[in-house]
């Protein structure tokens, strides 16, 4: 038999879960597969297209660069872009080790210029685009604008040949991780484009920024130019375990198999 607290909660919109549920519900939550596959699979990629560069767009803390060192066991030069100052400082200390690692402040876009970037609570989420909140709860406390920065915005194209002119960069790896931006990212690096045999973007199932374009519009961009899907990697899980969000591997056979 009910007692009256529980028919108190029936009238309102929430509802009570045993804490050993709730413990549960919060494993799938933070529910994440193993990196150590995407990790081999990009070693992979990388033998097969011959590719000693990657472009680390949206580099937050180096945590990516890092993971291609332990996991992908990658020894070529990685470049990695972060235009939050807070951030680009602690990527800066990080590199000093390693004489293969480039940091350059900026984002990267679909033309260049400055442009006012949104500083989230959880720093992770930082980005051009609004939160949104609309379809998941998950990240409400964490998506929360806390400020701002004026940034510069360059476009792969206008990168590519400095580094080419100082460092012979020829073909790479372009990963995307730019938190509803990835596209924008792409379109400006269309000029050189041939020169990408592979490519990783973060694509959205569960929208979390407004305007953010979702997985759906996003691969068929990608394929427009020829990639073809090569491992998808889940990032993030609901409580139901429906994908949030995954980082896509693509390929273009013609440029990765002709290196």
């Amino acid at each position: 038999m009910k007692n009256a607290v529980h028919q108190l909660f029936e009238l309102t919109p929430y509802r009570l879960i045993h804490r050993d549920r709730l413990s549960h519900l919060r494993q799938r939550e933070t529910y994440r597969p193993s990196s150590d596959a995407l990790g081999e699979h990009l070693r992979q990629i990388f033998s097969a297209g011959g590719i000693e560069w990657v472009f680390d767009v949206g580099a937050n803390d180096g945590t990516y660069a890092k993971f291609l060192r332990e996991q992908a066991r990658f020894e070529g030069w990685i470049v990695s872009f972060e235009p939050l100052t807070q951030k680009y400082s602690l990527i800066q200390k990080a590199a000093q080790a390693d004489p293969k690692w480039i940091v350059m402040q900026c984002a990267l876009g679909a033309t260049a210029g400055k442009a006012s970037i949104n500083i989230m609570k959880a720093d992770a989420f930082s980005s051009f685009r609004q939160p949104s909140t609309e379809f998941l709860r998950k990240y409400e406390q964490a998506n929360i604008v806390t400020g701002t920065e004026e940034v510069t915005v360059r476009t792969i194209a206008d990168v590519y040949p400095e580094l080419a002119k100082s460092h012979g960069l020829d073909r790479f790896y372009l990963k995307m991780d730019t938190q509803g931006f990835d596209l924008e990212v792409f379109k400006g690096a269309q000029p050189v484009i041939n020169h990408i045999p592979a490519l990783q973007s973060e694509l959205s199932f569960v929208p979390i920024y407004e305007g953010a374009p979702a997985h759906r519009t996003a691969l068929a961009e990608f394929e427009g130019q020829g990639y073809e899907m090569s491992m998808l990697a889940p990032v993030g899980y609901d409580e139901s375990l429906r994908i949030i969000e995954a980082d896509c591997v693509m390929v273009h056979p013609q440029r990765l198999l002709n290196s």
